[in-house]
């Protein structure tokens, strides 16, 4: 288990800001240092603003949870060639944390974006692919929502789910602090060294 201490914000790069959605911004995002602890496929992250918690899931533990949830075939099949990140966060200020993934972007070391799979995708694909709607209904309910207003020591999370690589990436996620999220305080997280736990997309390619 490993444990560092790093700085998780710096100040925007107008190429990053160009690229967020319209948030009126009154302040560069606040300099925070966070306590990151590893554990194998998990990573803790723990400053005066939040709890971070990922957890990377291989194939096997997502074909078993939604196999137990009678999953089809072709859905499981489909799951598991995507990378899994399961999410959890704390608010540990007194004020309301603002969270919305349109603020977060995963980018591997040469500088490429890994894709991050909305629920929109999933729906069009399940609409597609015609599976009943009380899986789709399930499969939603496991996702994290895009956008979520912590309250005080609220915590909630759910699966993120990004294209497969074989590549260590880096998180960097804007995060607001305050009552109204126009005026709120932003706070940027920047966190390297993220790993799938592996796909079956990936290991096919990789028996080849």
């Amino acid at each position: 288990m490993k444990t560092l201490l790093v700085s998780t914000a710096f100040i925007l790069s107008a190429a990053y800001v160009d690229r967020l959605p319209a948030v009126k911004q009154k302040a560069a995002p606040v300099m925070i240092k966070s306590q990151i602890t590893r554990d194998g496929t998990r990573i803790l992250v723990d400053n005066r603003y939040f709890k971070l918690r990922l957890i990377a899931r291989t194939p096997e533990q997502i074909a078993a949870f939604y196999y137990a949830r009678g999953f089809p075939q072709a859905m499981i099949e489909r799951i598991t060639k995507t990378c899994f990140i399961t999410t959890g966060i704390t608010n540990k200020t007194k004020d309301i944390l603002w969270m919305d993934l349109a603020h977060w972007k995963f980018t591997t070391a040469d500088n490429r974006q890994v894709r991050r799979f909305s629920r929109r995708y999933w729906f069009a694909l399940w609409k597609k692919m015609k599976v009943p709607l009380r899986f789709q209904s399930t499969f939603r309910w496991t996702l994290i929502p895009r956008s979520l207003d912590y309250r005080p020591q609220e915590r909630e999370g759910g699966n993120i789910t990004l294209e497969p690589t074989t590549q260590s990436f880096t998180l960097t996620a804007l995060f607001h602090v305050g009552q109204d999220q126009r005026t709120a305080r932003p706070v940027l997280l920047h966190l390297p060294g993220i790993r799938c736990a592996g796909t079956t997309a990936t290991k096919q390619k990789g028996s080849k």
